[in-house]
């Protein structure tokens, strides 16, 4: 039998050879290997806000050769603060978790601060509210920047659609100014009001000559009047500036 050779075992070293091309031969290329997400970042861990407010959070997938690197996003309270595509938006006063989530549940978290709405400071007035013995010039004001003062002149409760303050006021009469500040984004201000009292005080009408000044060839009986309805006329004849203890009008003045 140790000399015996079978005819069928050259080819049964071909076909094991072949075998075994079948078998090991078959590793996968390098470009076919699925690389696994190791972890996910979040560029900030907290977060404040105002209500109204946006900012968009910036998510890091490592390594940085992961096969698969999409995240998703949610908030543990999307009345609160929701989240899309990692663009969180302040919702109403209080406190949410956004989380970022990739292969394999490799989670992120920032915890978002929603603040309440701020108050837009109330308008004041200069020069403030008071009685006047002529004409003001009133200029409306607020602390808050931005905030827009929407104001009436008639006494009613100013609103959004009111007339915009954008020059001085011009109050030739008594009145009352009621305003408003608003912003976007903000609580509306009180309303702040200023009543304004104009006494311009009468003005006589200056008296006139009867005949006119001129030059004469003889002696003039001169009367003097004005148009003022019960007003008194002082006067003198030496040159002198009347005051109110001259001189009464009371006839003619010969001349």
């Amino acid at each position: 039998m140790a000399g015996f050779r079978s005819p069928f075992m050259k080819a049964g070293v071909s076909l094991l050879m072949l075998f075994a091309l079948a078998c090991g031969g078959g590793s996968k290329s390098p470009d076919s290997t699925i690389v696994p997400v190791a972890e996910v970042r979040l560029n900030v861990s907290t977060l404040s806000l105002n209500v109204g407010d946006a900012q968009t959070l910036m998510a890091t997938v490592l390594p940085a050769n992961a096969t698969n690197s999409a995240v998703t996003w949610a908030s543990s309270a999307p009345e609160v603060a929701s989240v899309t595509n990692g663009t969180v938006t302040a919702r109403s006063q209080g406190m949410a978790t956004v989380a970022v989530t990739a292969e394999g549940g490799k989670t992120a978290t920032c915890v978002v601060t929603v603040n309440g709405l701020q108050t837009v400071a109330a308008p004041t007035f200069s020069p403030a509210a008071g009685a006047y013995a002529s004409a003001q010039t009133v200029t409306l004001s607020t602390a808050t920047t931005g905030a827009t003062i929407c104001y009436t002149t008639d006494g009613s409760t100013p609103t959004t659609s009111s007339t915009s303050f954008a020059s001085p006021i011009q109050v030739s009469a008594s009145q009352t100014i009621r305003a408003i500040a608003v912003r976007s984004g903000w609580t509306n201000s009180s309303v702040a009001s200023a009543a304004y009292t104009i006494s311009i005080p009468n003005t006589v009408a200056a008296p006139t000559f009867s005949p006119a000044a001129g030059t004469y060839a003889s002696a003039q009986t001169v009367t003097l009047s004005t148009a003022t309805t019960g007003a008194t006329i002082c006067y003198t004849t030496d040159g002198s500036t009347p005051t109110t203890s001259s001189t009464s009008y009371a006839s003619p003045i010969q001349v």
